[in-house]
């Protein structure tokens, strides 16, 4: 036991690291991230869906925000909980699927190969984030299960089924691999073939049907959808199955060119031969998951595949890309090891480094103005904001007050004010008889024109 928690201190040093650095990012930062802004919006109420993502992100940062109010820390608090927690599943997968301890830790290293984790996800990412976990602990799941089919490890796995799918949609495509994994690997086969599976399932559906009953209404079935569209470049052109094919390989080449970058030289200098491993059920999970993406990135026609959407479903694999390629010297730990802490510095120092140097970020922006403004001119009433990003940036400042953004599709309507509201919109219209009461022109970090107007009924604002 003393030994494991001597193989494991580094790893745990670096998790520590990584709460205290993403904790100090948030105190340096003038305003919130986008994805941070959203949750100190969303976290106002308990709701089965929050426009096109699942709840259980914003159902976490509810609970932390009762613990410790609304603010910096407690957004904070949870990503960096969530990333410590990512380092440590990675090290469990590694340990559990290599049975070696220090290829384990070079696999929690080699993350800081990995950009969009060290930088998008470390800094603003939330549902991914979450994902990333998840994914991890349901693949250690799954390693456990192939040891012993036990139903205790049938309902974990089940727990892990329905968590993922609570956390973001896009974990369906690792359900998807799975299945036509089994198919390919006889260990795989015997645990999914299995008759306990359906504990799994049952536990898993018994955790997501709340969620799903909210999605299948058919009005947040069509808003998500057009969410979706545009976010997978709907709006876009391009050539059939060869536009999806090629944006997926540049989407996994820019998720992993350091990667390619460090195996290139280590075959060229050979440090160590290609070690295969091709009977593995790892190693067909994840030719299983390349699959799986590339059909549905072409089958859906994606026109636009974005990294963070390809991380939580590839990260597990670092595990492969350490056994495979990576020897097994102090020297590389070291190595790695000054990289990561190397990178946690860098990412630490970048806030302040920015608003010195007076460089163009959103997160330097002061809304502590405008909030004082509308405290001033609308002291009793709702407000309502053009978009869940200002309500959120609004509501850091005004964590006991009412508020609301026009894009937010999924708002109940019993939660709208029925005795009048202040609304913020960006572009002068004529409501009903309603004329602007002010205006303020060219605000916030994209030069919004804003108008101001104080309506009785702001449920026409809400179709």
């Amino acid at each position: 036991m003393a030994g494991d928690k001597r193989e494991g201190a580094m790893v745990w040093v670096l998790a520590l690291l990584s709460l205290c650095a993403i904790l100090g990012i948030a105190h340096m930062k003038q305003s919130l991230e986008l994805e941070d802004a959203e949750q100190a919006y969303y976290s106002q109420w308990w709701r089965l869906g929050y426009d096109d993502q699942p709840p259980l992100f914003t159902w976490l940062q509810i609970a932390l925000n009762s613990l410790f109010g609304l603010s910096k820390f407690s957004l904070a608090l949870l990503r960096g909980m969530l990333f410590a927690s990512t380092i440590w599943a990675l090290y469990a997968l590694g340990k559990k699927l290599l049975k070696d301890p220090a290829k384990a830790r070079l696999a929690v290293l080699s993350s800081a190969l990995v950009p969009v984790f060290v930088d998008f996800a470390f800094r603003r990412l939330s549902h991914t984030l979450l994902l990333c976990l998840v994914v991890l602990l349901t693949a250690l799941a799954l390693a456990r299960l192939i040891e012993r089919k036990s139903p205790e490890n049938y309902i974990a796995l089940g727990l892990c089924l329905g968590i993922g799918m609570l956390t973001k949609y896009n974990f369906a495509l690792f359900v998807l691999a799975l299945a036509l994994s089994a198919f390919l690997s006889r260990e795989l086969a015997r645990v999914l073939f299995s008759p306990k599976i359906l504990l799994s399932l049952a536990m898993g559906l018994l955790l997501f049907s709340p969620h799903a009953f909210w999605l299948l209404s058919q009005e947040n079935l069509d808003s998500i959808g057009r969410h979706l569209s545009v976010k997978m470049g709907g709006e876009m052109t391009g050539i059939p199955i060869l536009g999806p094919l090629w944006s997926s390989f540049m989407a996994l080449v820019k998720l992993a060119w350091p990667l390619i970058l460090v195996s290139g030289v280590m075959l060229l200098k050979k440090v160590r031969p290609i070690r295969k491993d091709k009977s593995s059920w790892f190693f067909q999970l994840f030719l299983g998951q390349l699959a799986v993406l590339l059909l549905f990135f072409v089958a859906a026609d994606v026109k636009q595949v974005e990294t963070r959407w390809l991380l939580p479903l590839m990260l597990p694999y670092l595990v492969l890309w350490t056994d495979s390629l990576v020897p097994r010297t102090p020297k590389l730990e070291r190595w790695g090891l000054a990289l990561f802490i190397g990178l946690l510095g860098f990412q630490l120092l970048r806030s302040p480094v920015e608003r010195i140097l007076g460089l163009p970020s959103d997160n330097q922006y002061d809304y502590g103005p405008l909030s004082e403004r509308l405290r001033e001119q609308f002291p009793a009433e709702a407000w309502v904001v053009p978009n869940v990003t200002y309500g959120g940036q609004l509501r850091l400042l005004n964590s006991n007050r009412t508020i609301l953004g026009l894009d937010d599709f999924s708002v109940p309507k019993a939660i709208l004010p029925k005795e009048g509201a202040m609304v913020l919109i960006p572009s002068e219209q004529d409501i009903g008889p309603h004329r602007p009461l002010d205006r303020l022109i060219g605000y916030g970090p994209d030069k919004d024109d804003l108008y101001i107007y104080r309506l009785m009924d702001v449920r026409a604002l809400f179709p």
